[in-house]
């Protein structure tokens, strides 16, 4: 990628994340007052703070361990080089415009490692299946036992429908569990047709294309085995149930006694939902307007006015958020990485 070229991606996703985070925001601070904020704010109990921010350190160790089970499926390697690289993956993945961090981690597998990069992006989206698997439960979990309202929350001419979503959610798992299985089962076809397809580019594309072919099934092969499997969903398991840990922590941190693992629950579904579409940087707006989302469902059921779900929101948030950038920016300064390097592993195609 060219100078002028990442340049104007760069100015593309900028001026794309900054309209996305004032919606988002316009959504959050709707009829809060700012004295209210102020006295919201005031209120926070310190102590439930602390407890959500050690939960998301706890998270972001699951994460890596099931991440790292995916790994060491392809490829022995050191724990301590498996967290740095993940901590780091995970803090682009919230500072990099339009979901570049993703490709962060397969990239320093490969500068890393000699993992792969074909390899390592196996692991990416093997890790997302298993995050839809659980997203799915948890829906239906919430479907089954939450006391939800009958008038589903609406957002001017939009309705948040809930069964709309659970089916939308089975559709991509549907569709990508298929692939996952046509390349394990069906691999060296799939792999001679793309051969095939690949002659018609420029031998340097084609030799490229096929390289992260071959390395992408060898992984998924490699990867897709009972016990990995197995392992994978259960810590999956453990880290939405860590996600709810964190919200229902911050309920009490905000004083919403009257909430609890379903309201939870909720609010970490449509924060997910919130962020499955290329989000802006960190998130911003979009994050706090999930939680808000969610937390429309029982307005009725706490002591909750527009200032304290907002500032909910901008806690839930920056608890996170704050985290995860500074396990990621720890783990930075371990491997001796520039920000200009780091921004060339998302930017630059992988050679």
């Amino acid at each position: 990628m060219d100078k002028e070229a990442g340049s104007r991606g760069g100015r593309t996703g900028l001026i794309y994340g900054s309209i996305v985070a004032l919606m988002g925001y316009a959504l959050v601070f709707r009829g809060a007052e700012a004295g209210e904020l102020a006295d919201a704010l005031r209120g926070l109990r310190g102590g439930w703070l602390v407890v959500a921010v050690l939960v998301v350190i706890f998270l972001q160790l699951l994460r890596t361990l099931r991440w790292g089970l995916l790994v060491r499926a392809v490829q022995p390697m050191p724990g301590s080089l498996l967290f740095r690289i993940a901590s780091i993956g995970y803090m682009t993945i919230d500072l990099f415009p339009l979901r570049l961090g993703e490709l962060v981690r397969p990239v320093l597998l490969e500068r890393r490692a000699a993992i792969p990069f074909g390899a390592g992006t196996s692991t990416v989206l093997l890790e997302r299946v298993m995050d839809i698997v659980a997203l799915l439960a948890l829906l239906a979990v919430v479907l089954a036992f939450g006391d939800l309202p009958t008038d589903l929350p609406r957002l001017g001419s939009w309705t948040l429908d809930l069964p709309a979503v659970q089916r939308s959610l089975g559709f991509v798992l549907l569709l990508l569990v298929g692939v996952l299985v046509a390349l394990v089962f069906f691999g060296d076809q799939i792999r001679g047709w793309l051969q095939a397809l690949y002659r018609l580019f420029p031998a340097r594309v084609s030799a490229l294309l096929s390289r992260l072919t071959e390395t992408f099934i060898d992984a998924t092969r490699d990867q897709f085995s009972p016990g990995v499997l197995a392992s994978g969903l259960l810590l999956s398991a453990l880290i939405w149930a860590a996600n709810i840990a964190v919200a229902a922590a911050l309920f009490k941190a905000s004083g919403f006694d009257a909430l609890g693992l379903v309201e939870a629950t909720m609010v970490t579904l449509c924060v997910a939902a919130a962020l499955a579409a290329p989000a802006p940087v960190g998130g911003f707006g979009v994050f706090e307007a999930g939680a808000v989302v969610g937390l429309l469902f029982f307005g009725s059921a706490a002591a909750m006015t527009e200032a304290s779900a907002a500032v909910y929101g901008l806690v839930i948030h920056l608890v996170h958020f704050c985290t995860i950038v500074a396990l990621g920016l720890f783990s930075l300064a371990w491997e001796g990485l520039s920000w200009r390097e780091l921004w060339s592993l998302g930017a630059r195609d992988p050679r």
